[in-house]
């Protein structure tokens, strides 16, 4: 097995980082910025119209893989509403880079 599909077999693991809350932060931090980076890469090549649409569906569809592995509905809501909130800071920054930074601010007081 060489490097790359290691480290992709690795990310594609489900993870809800239970009792380690500085896991689960840069988890969704990456979920946000991975999500942003995707999303501005994507308009690039197709414009900015369809880019936010393609990369939340690619999301969905990813999601729905990791609970098909897992069964653990909470990990896939946390992860989805990061990822789409990297679409969603695509979209207006302004708005949504404060407001995910919030959320998760919140979401990890709740889980420490």
């Amino acid at each position: 097995m060489n490097l790359i599909t290691k480290i992709f077999n690795l990310l594609s693991e489900p993870n809800d980082f239970k009792d380690n809350p500085y896991g689960w932060l840069t988890n969704q931090v990456g979920h946000l910025s991975l999500s942003f980076v995707l999303t501005l890469y994507l308009s690039l090549l197709i414009g900015d119209l369809y880019a936010p649409i393609s990369i939340g569906a690619l999301w969905l569809i990813w999601e729905i893989s990791q609970y098909k592995k897992s069964n653990n509905f909470i990990d896939v809501i946390e992860d989805l509403i990061f990822e789409i909130g990297g679409v969603l800071i695509f979209i207006n920054w302004n708005i949504f880079l404060p407001l995910s930074i919030l959320v998760l601010i919140l979401c990890l007081i709740r889980r420490l």
